[in-house]
């Protein structure tokens, strides 16, 4: 195989993993904020927030504008990513202010994995933590609190 046959497969591999391990997060969610959490979390997933992953998924992410198969794998993981968080932010907050919201997040997210990749020294659990403290952070009070209620 390939140099990018072997790239594309190891990160369609790594993204299925991902997607798997938010769907079984946000299926045991019982309230939009632990949906929203199991977004956040699922996108990191236990053994998978590694440099080797973030470069691999940083270098598909590099060539998806020369490679169709590349820019294939990026449309379906981001609308996925997309979907997950907006359903969950429009059931408290407009749907302008959830685009907007689920923009940011999705592009801490990406900025996370590209400072793995970077060799940055940052835990899974720190990424997490940074991103649930930004949600609490800019979401107005009443809506988190709205969010966390529902059971």
């Amino acid at each position: 195989k390939g140099k990018d046959e072997v790239l594309f497969a190891m990160v369609r591999h790594n993204n299925r993993l991902l997607m798997e391990d938010v769907a079984r997060r946000m299926a045991a969610a019982r309230s939009p904020w632990e949906r929203l959490v199991a977004v956040v979390e699922g996108n990191f997933p236990a053994g998978t927030f590694e440099r080797d992953v973030a470069v691999a998924w940083l270098s598909v992410g590099a060539a998806a504008g020369a490679n169709a198969g590349f820019a294939r794998l990026q449309t379906i993981f981001y609308r996925r990513l997309s979907s997950n968080i907006a359903s969950t932010l429009r059931q408290a907050i407009p749907a302008p202010d959830a685009e907007r919201l689920t923009l940011g997040l999705g592009a801490m997210i990406d900025g996370l994995w590209i400072r793995k990749a970077a060799r940055s020294e940052i835990t899974r659990a720190e990424a997490i933590a940074l991103l649930i403290d930004y949600l609490e952070a800019i979401l107005p009070a009443a809506a988190t609190a709205a969010m966390k209620a529902r059971a």
